[in-house]
């Protein structure tokens, strides 16, 4: 995948975070949503990711203690807390992955 050219599906997320945009700041209805996409083409080393946090801070807090506590996301969110760790040390000691 060249640096700059998105895929179809990361340019999917993009358009769908931006209409959900829209969506969470309407009316005075409290809505958060966070958007975690990632994607490595088959033929690339390179990982493309779309991180999107949107709305009431308040809801988007409560949404990650749910998938932080959920039986059936709790191991992820340990699993990517272990590497966000691995990373800044790496980045740190001038490294990284």
């Amino acid at each position: 995948m060249e640096e700059n050219k998105k895929s179809a599906f990361i340019s999917k997320v993009e358009e769908f975070a931006t209409s959900m945009s829209e969506m969470t700041s309407e009316n005075k209805t409290k809505r958060g949503l966070v958007i975690l996409a990632t994607e490595t083409p088959e033929d690339s080393n390179t990982t493309a990711q779309e991180i999107a946090i949107m709305g009431n801070q308040g809801q988007i807090v409560r949404a990650i203690a749910e998938l932080a506590t959920q039986e059936q996301t709790r191991e992820l969110v340990v699993e990517g807390l272990k590497l966000a760790s691995i990373k800044t040390l790496m980045d740190k000691l001038g490294g990284g992955i």
